[in-house]
């Protein structure tokens, strides 16, 4: 059985990708891509965008980030859940780590 806190690495020889195992109810349309320094990761769920951004120490506002988090763990309605991947989205492209330098608010 899974540990829904760790962090699981796949394909470590090929990637240093991260893939976090959690909760599937509140998944992104799509995964979110993130890459910057020391940082690697696909994002689908809000839980995984929360453990994330815990796990993430490189943050330029730590009080921005610690907001953004409290919103994904408090997420509980369709339209909080919607809010908060449109700002965590909003949050990683604020830092650099998006992958596609274009910001898709779709969820």
């Amino acid at each position: 059985m899974k540990d829904s806190n760790n962090l699981l690495s796949v394909g470590a020889e090929q990637s240093d990708e991260k893939v976090i195992a959690g909760s599937t109810d509140d998944d992104f349309e799509a995964p979110v891509r993130l890459v910057g320094r020391n940082c690697n990761a696909s994002v689908s769920s809000l839980f995984e965008a929360a453990v994330f951004m815990q796990e993430y120490r490189s943050s330029r506002r730590p009080l921005a980030q610690e907001s953004v988090i409290r919103r994904l763990e408090q997420a509980r309605t369709p339209e909080q859940r919607r809010e908060a991947k449109i700002v965590f989205r909003g949050w990683a492209a604020f830092e650099g780590l998006l992958i596609d330098s274009k910001i898709s608010y779709s969820v």
